[in-house]
């Protein structure tokens, strides 16, 4: 199943990646084109199995980490979300750039895991992995935080 997720901050996705190119603008636009989208209820995720989010990311870093134009840089994902029990979420982050800049790479994402917050469910996990642009190489180690929307959380 490939759904969307729309989040504004650490991670945003959106359904249908697209190869090269600059991955932002598609990004913002699918973000506005979401915004009429209405959180999930944590009682409305589903008990239990899966679902397969496939869509972009956007990795906010610190201009001392990844030295980017700005500090934004947008990938394509492909994340794994297991709704039993405590949750899950697995998956990859790559194909980055900024604004047109092409960064190689990728970022595996782990240890996710989905509970209530304040504006409905969330899940969370880590990011790790090393990207490189023009020579350099930059070790990222952080968090993903997105969000639910829709009946039964298929965006």
């Amino acid at each position: 199943m490939n759904n969307a997720v729309s989040q504004a901050a650490m991670v945003s996705m959106a359904a249908t990646p697209t190869s090269g190119g600059a991955n932002k603008p598609l990004l913002e636009a699918l973000q506005e084109e979401n915004q009429t989208l209405t959180r999930s209820a944590m009682a409305d995720l589903p008990p239990s199995g899966g679902a397969t989010y496939v869509g972009y990311a956007q990795v906010i870093s610190d201009l001392t980490v990844i030295p980017t134009v700005s500090t934004e840089l947008v990938g394509k994902a492909s994340l794994e979300v297991g709704f039993g029990g405590t949750g899950s979420m697995t998956g990859t982050i790559d194909d980055f750039d900024d604004n047109g800049t092409e960064y190689g790479g990728s970022l595996a994402v782990s240890a996710g895991t989905i509970s209530a917050g304040a504006n409905g469910p969330q899940v969370r996990g880590k990011v790790a992995g090393t990207l490189t642009n023009a020579g350099a190489s930059y070790d990222v180690d952080g968090n993903i935080t997105g969000g639910f929307f829709g009946p039964g959380g298929e965006y």
